[in-house]
């Protein structure tokens, strides 16, 4: 173990040692230089990450109270995010202090904790269509690399999601429901069956739906948003979009690409 081998070295008790890995990284370079030469695969930086994780003096974490989560709304209003110095003041992990006030505090007394109707759903629909409308004009500039998932959702920044949805979920909330929607999905297209037809018929909706462009998607989106039905079931699937937009795409495509 090369913590060991460097509190024996340096005559140092774990609590001491503990407090040089929270420290600068630049300033206990020896300390991290032995920990990177078990791991030389591995990156430097990840590799102080997992320490300060790991090793620390800090009590439980994942624990908070009603107080607690005063003094850190007290302590991120005057200190934003340095969350090192934050948690330093309240004696807290700072990725804890960070991780509590994004998920669940910054929404304040805007956050709702009740089911989700299909009006949020489809608000976050459109709230992560437009962050991924994002994410690909960075790309093609080249501001934001692609990711190695064919799922581009990983990309995106679930804060400016929870932003969209006025704050009324948290970046946990809308990642985690996200998550779920497309697991019902993916369900439902595995537990139906195919009547007989229906294959080609899915077929050439796909076909159909692969001349839209994000664009056209927001359409649907504002299309559905704007009618003010409560359910998918009640959509009026004519009535989509301008008459240019009707005569482009049939019904078929529509419903497939709202799916997706």
């Amino acid at each position: 173990n090369q913590l060991l081998k460097y509190r024996e070295m340096n005559d140092i008790t774990e609590e001491e040692q503990n407090r040089l890995i929270h420290a600068g990284a630049k300033d206990n370079a020896e300390l991290f230089n032995l920990v990177c030469e078990e791991f030389p695969d591995r990156n430097r930086w990840s590799i102080i990450k997992f320490c300060r994780r790991k090793f620390h003096n800090f009590p439980a974490r994942g624990k908070w109270t009603p107080e607690d989560d005063e003094d850190l709304t007290e302590a991120q209003r005057q200190m934003g995010t340095r969350w090192t110095q934050i948690g330093k003041r309240l004696n807290r992990h700072p990725e804890d202090c960070r991780d509590r006030w994004r998920n669940y505090l910054i929404c304040g007394d805007t956050m709702v904790n009740v089911f989700w109707d299909a009006e949020e759903e489809q608000k976050l629909r459109e709230a992560v269509a437009r962050c991924m409308s994002y994410v690909k004009e960075m790309q093609q500039l080249g501001l934001i690399p692609y990711g190695d998932s064919e799922d581009d959702t990983e990309l995106v920044d679930w804060q400016r999601v929870s932003v969209e949805m006025k704050r009324t979920r948290s970046r946990l909330q809308c990642r985690q429901k996200w998550k779920r929607m497309h697991e019902y999905e993916d369900r439902d297209k595995v537990d139906t069956p195919l009547k007989k037809g229906s294959a080609s018929r899915e077929k050439l909706a796909r076909q159909g739906m692969q001349h839209m462009d994000l664009d056209d998607k927001l359409v649907i989106l504002r299309s559905i948003k704007e009618s003010q039905v409560g359910r998918e079931g009640k959509i009026n699937w004519k009535k989509v979009g301008d008459e240019e937009f009707q005569k482009r795409f049939a019904v078929r495509p529509l419903k497939e690409a709202y799916k997706k």
